[in-house]
């Protein structure tokens, strides 16, 4: 049984991005000593207001419409604001201040229509200052996208993107919520072409492309079936956050893949141990070590073995029975491969033969040992399927700590049946720190 591939789900866009901004819009000035009384009608209460300050009567709706929002409670924001609507008519600056909080309200509530009322009549006040722009549209975005408009979300994410106020960041947010907005409309190849325009102008300023885009853009590739497109988003994943789940579904991808040859599917299977850190599928564990077994490497088909039934992967459940059977047949056959191993070994000559007890010298613990034979057994230049024995060398090296040798051993093979496949993942893997691998 191959190794089988997965498929990377999108990740969501970061909403927790624009709290910030949000509460940075909601400030609202200290009272100023307003003229205005009680008495005073609605009209004339908002020519006696300061120029820069609110009424008194005004005040305390504002202020707690600000506690509100610093407590998150967006929607108890919105409707404290509404108070404010039925004190009379405000001054511009009284207007100012209270679209300002009401566009930071609406935008952590998600009601985007109220957002961009909020957001337009600040513009059309004229007291905003150019440089705060970009943070209202920003705002009005996340209020879009908070309530599942992706359309508008995708509109207010192309103006952001071409705010020219809009700092770097908020140019990158634009660009992933765009592409976000997309992919939930199911525009995958709209979403496809922004990601990677966003990751190609960060990567030519020397930025490395971050995990969540970079799973996005997989996502989209994979639903437009470029798999193609798909296998070298996963290589960058690995190459630059290794873990488990990227490496397993790229090894089950390129064993998968049509003309990967059968009997390959041991090295891919010895390679997914390796790069996550052991096999949790029990039928991946019994497919190595019946071909391991089948392909003369008892004692490392001894090793799987062992290893199955002292974590409780094998004994238990219907093959249970199937399991110990093969038990019982590897460690026969791996006590006389013991055996031949015992002072000067097996006397072989021919290429194959040779390659594979270095091999089983390797698994028996006599590495360098095994490390000479299969080199000379590829010296000798008569191997029908060197890349092959080239692969395994190059393996053997890396596992050994032998990194230099391991990187141009690896880098040489060049077979078209898979071979070479898993050599440039086992170079990828070659590539992560030390502490990585």
């Amino acid at each position: 049984m191959r190794p089988a591939p997965t498929r990377l789900a999108a990740p969501r866009a970061p909403l927790a991005a624009v709290l910030m901004t949000l509460l940075a819009l909601a400030v609202v000035p200290p009272v100023a000593q307003a003229q205005a009384t009680a008495a005073a009608t609605p009209a004339s209460a908002a020519a006696s207001a300061p120029a820069d300050g609110v009424r008194p009567e005004l005040f305390p709706v504002l202020a707690g419409a600000q506690d509100l929002l610093r407590q998150q409670q967006f929607s108890a924001a919105l409707a404290k604001l509404k108070e404010a609507d039925v004190l009379g008519a405000k001054s511009p600056y009284e207007a100012f201040v209270t679209e300002r909080l009401r566009l930071a309200a609406a935008s952590g509530a998600g009601d985007g229509a109220a957002a961009e009322r909020a957001h337009d009549a600040l513009i059309a006040g004229g007291r905003l200052p150019a440089a705060d722009r970009a943070g209202l549209v920003q705002a009005v975005l996340s209020a879009y996208y908070r309530a599942q408009d992706h359309q508008r979300s995708i509109d207010w994410a192309r103006r952001l993107r071409q705010e020219p106020s809009a700092t770097p960041a908020q140019q990158s947010l634009a660009q992933q919520w765009l592409a976000q907005s997309l992919y939930l409309l199911k525009d995958y190849a709209g979403a496809a072409r922004e990601m990677q325009a966003e990751l190609k102008a960060g990567e030519a300023a020397g930025q490395a492309p971050g995990e969540e885009r970079l799973r996005l853009l997989a996502s989209a590739q994979a639903q437009l079936k470029d798999m193609a497109a798909y296998q070298a988003t996963l290589e960058r994943l690995v190459t630059l956050y290794p873990k488990k789940t990227y490496w397993a579904d790229l090894v089950g991808r390129v064993a998968s893949r049509e003309g990967f040859a059968d009997r390959l599917v041991l090295d891919a299977l010895r390679l997914k141990a390796v790069v996550c850190g052991g096999l949790d599928e029990t039928s991946d564990v019994m497919t190595l070590a019946e071909m391991a077994q089948q392909g003369g490497q008892s004692i490392e088909a001894r090793r799987w073995i062992q290893q199955a039934y002292a974590s409780g992967q094998f004994g238990n459940g219907p093959q249970a029975a199937a399991q110990a059977k093969l038990r019982d047949a590897v460690q026969r056959s791996a006590a006389d491969d013991e055996a031949a191993l015992k002072g000067k070994g097996p006397a072989v000559k021919e290429a194959l033969a040779q390659a594979s007890w270095g091999q089983s010298y390797i698994a028996a613990g006599q590495t360098e040992r095994g490390l000479a034979m299969m080199e000379e057994a590829l010296a000798k230049g008569s191997l029908k399927r060197p890349d092959e024995i080239r692969l395994r060398l190059g393996a053997a090296y890396a596992q050994a700590g032998q990194a230099d040798k391991a990187v141009r051993t690896l880098q040489a093979v060049q077979g078209s049946d898979g071979s070479a496949d898993l050599a440039r993942l086992w170079l990828l893997h070659l590539k992560q720190p030390v502490a990585a691998r």
